[in-house]
């Protein structure tokens, strides 16, 4: 999970640089905290995960236990393998 979270988080910095247009600290914040952009990431689907009271892109409907196999997600649980389809963005 860790690394799947580090690889979305690299793609939301550079969505924000891109964004800034610049690499002043400020500008990427303000730039995070208002990404434009939408990422499907590895974890989830981004859409705004940052504002300027959360700094978190990650809450707990997203997560899922489960292993993958060949490619595809051996979920833990049914609940979670019934939600799978779901789009999992972050709750304003």
């Amino acid at each position: 999970m860790s690394a799947a979270q580090g690889y979305d988080g690299m793609h939301l910095l550079a969505l924000a640089l891109r964004q800034a247009k610049s690499l002043d600290g400020d500008a990427v914040r303000k730039a995070l905290e208002n990404l434009e952009a939408r990422y499907q990431g590895a974890v989830t689907s981004y859409e705004k995960p940052f504002s300027a009271q959360d700094h978190d892109a990650i809450t707990a409907n997203m997560m899922v236990i489960g292993k993958v196999v060949d490619g595809r997600v051996d979920y833990a649980y049914r609940e979670d393998r019934q939600r799978s389809g779901l789009l999992r963005v972050k709750h304003k």
